[in-house]
């Protein structure tokens, strides 16, 4: 057996769907798997040709690029299209036979799936932090639940996008009495979320300020300037109710 072959078969029991084997210069030495039949493909065609032309997208193409990489850094995995579908491939070095080893796996219903998550994930947020109009220039942003990074980055997108869309919006509640826990991570994202409002020129307060919450503000190196802040929504509406009655009765 030679070392093409050697090669071939130390992998096969990996093969997901394609393995190809290819030298220095990035020539195809061998090539195998059940999907050389679905994209009608004969192996025999393929061997001694470079990976460009294999895969059909010039010299300076993804695959030509990664397989060039491999050379120096021994190990590689990226994504490509190829034959109408999207790959996984980890290439790997192989001293022995001084040989590139590429395992190639179609992911594209790991792909699909991923962007299910990903559309289910972003409905969860959205229906997690709701907007709760109070009155016509004032609303509640309740933040539940646990504040994590995904979360953060929705309430900085496309919660504040909505709210900027309410031109009438003058008062903002962040509260945070349905937190769950609170670190010096979390009152980062707080910081920034009520920096992004604060910034459309919309005054915000926050409230739900139970005393781990506090005490955590006082310990970590986070600081929110020039926000009153409040035990519980109840107390925050206090002198926001008193404007509206005032400006009422003028």
């Amino acid at each position: 057996m030679n070392q093409t072959n050697f090669a071939i078969e130390k992998h096969l029991h990996f093969i997901p769907g394609i393995i190809w084997i290819a030298d220095e210069n990035l020539v195809l030495k061998d090539i195998q798997g059940e999907l050389l039949t679905a994209w009608n493909l004969e192996r025999e065609k393929l061997i001694g040709k470079s990976i460009a032309e294999f895969t059909d997208e010039g010299a300076h193409g993804r695959n030509t690029f990664f397989h060039k990489k491999t050379l120096s850094t021994q190990e590689a995995t990226y994504r490509t299209e190829l034959f109408g579908s999207t790959y996984e491939c980890k290439l790997r070095w192989e001293d022995e036979s001084s040989t590139i080893i590429c395992v190639a796996t179609d992911i594209s219903d790991r792909i699909l799936l991923e962007e299910e998550i990903s559309k289910k994930k972003k409905e969860v947020l959205a229906s997690s932090t709701p907007i709760v109009p109070l009155w016509k220039d004032t609303i509640i942003l309740p933040i539940t639940g646990v504040l994590d990074q995904d979360k953060a980055s929705h309430i900085m997108s496309s919660v504040t996008e909505d709210i900027h869309s309410r031109s009438d919006i003058n008062y903002v509640i962040i509260d945070l009495s349905g937190v769950h826990t609170i670190d010096r991570t979390n009152i980062s994202y707080i910081h920034d979320i009520q920096k992004i409002i604060s910034f459309l020129g919309i005054e915000t307060v926050i409230s739900g300020l139970r005393p781990e919450i506090v005490q955590t503000l006082v310990n970590s190196d986070v600081r929110i300037p020039n926000v009153k802040t409040y035990q519980s929504v109840e107390q925050a509406l206090s002198p926001l109710l008193r404007q509206h009655v005032e400006q009422t009765t003028l």
